[in-house]
């Protein structure tokens, strides 16, 4: 814990079973959403999400009276629209690594459907 900030990694799925969330509607949604709490810009760049092309912003925000940096990962498909975030203490970068093999570890094994 840095500045009252614990580090967390969480993985949402949003149903996306027929794909009407393109990835890249979604995409510009996360895009958008980021900007929206970023108080400085966004920083964009190509990642990867179970072997699949996704988009990673970062960027600082304010919680309460703390700043926290975010890492996003976000890509739609295989069933999903996911969104993998690191949320940290916005002065502490030692969990890049560890985000860094979360994703690596990532694997898409049935779409929500089961198929």
């Amino acid at each position: 814990e840095v500045s009252g900030v614990e580090p967390s990694i969480n993985v949402r799925c949003d149903f996306n079973p027929d794909g009407a969330i393109t990835h890249e509607a979604f995409v510009t949604a996360r895009r958008s959403v980021a900007e929206g709490f970023a108080f400085q810009g966004v920083q964009e760049a190509a990642a990867a999400l179970g072997g699949e092309q996704a988009v990673q912003f970062t960027y600082e925000q304010l919680a309460g009276q703390t700043k926290v940096k975010k890492v996003e990962v976000a890509y739609a498909g295989h069933g999903c629209a996911w969104t993998v975030t690191l949320t940290n203490a916005a002065d502490d970068d030692n969990y890049g690594d560890e985000f860094g093999a979360a994703l690596s570890s990532f694997a898409f094994i049935a779409s929500p459907t089961g198929s």
